[in-house]
């Protein structure tokens, strides 16, 4: 999982995380997602990409490679990149709602969902968690995100006392989502599971 290295991007990762990562839920498993941040400020060469999928390349698994609320830039190297995953036979799911990014790779028809009506951890959530009968409904930190994110002043929750509290106590856990021990995995997994009943 490629992901930004914001709020947004992070929820977004640890969606793929809690529904993938066999690890996550029993310790004798071998870990099977591994979570990348990206920052929109570094440029990043297209075989950082490439290099760390093959470093994480499965010969007995399905590959797939998921892009959260980040696009390579420039967007050409998007195609560049989702080429390279074609010929090794590896899926690639693009999950974003910055609206220049849609609009300059749209027409590349890269499989994933982009609207910009929602956040990319909300994005995430209705396309990872749907299913034939219905989508579950979002954990409150899932909402909060979406509402921080596309700066909805009209929320329901308080920004003062519940938005800008929540962001930033998750940006200041880190951005490692591959320690399952670390505070940042923990307290995901405390706020999603209660919620959720897991």
């Amino acid at each position: 999982v490629f992901h930004h290295n914001d709020a947004d991007g992070i929820t977004a990762a640890f969606i793929i995380k809690e529904k993938y990562d066999n690890n996550l839920h029993n310790d004798e498993w071998s870990r099977n997602v591994t979570c990348i941040p990206c920052s929109y400020g570094e440029k990043y060469d297209i075989n950082f990409f490439k290099e760390k999928t093959l470093e994480n390349f499965s010969q007995d698994q399905e590959n797939i490679v998921y892009m959260l609320d980040y696009a390579i830039q420039p967007n050409n190297l998007m195609l560049n990149f989702w080429n390279f995953l074609t010929d090794k036979n590896i899926k690639f799911f693009w999950i974003d709602h910055h609206i220049t990014a849609i609009e300059n790779i749209k027409h590349y028809n890269i499989p994933g969902f982009q609207s910009s009506a929602k956040s990319g951890t909300m994005n995430t959530w209705y396309e990872i968690m749907k299913n034939n009968e219905s989508i579950p409904k979002p954990p409150m930190i899932v909402n909060f995100i979406n509402d921080f994110d596309t700066w909805n002043k009209s929320s329901e929750y308080s920004w003062d006392k519940q938005l800008y509290p929540l962001c930033y106590f998750v940006q200041s856990l880190g951005i490692d989502l591959n320690d399952n021990q670390n505070e940042l995995v923990q307290t995901y997994l405390s706020k999603v599971r209660e919620e959720l009943s897991i």
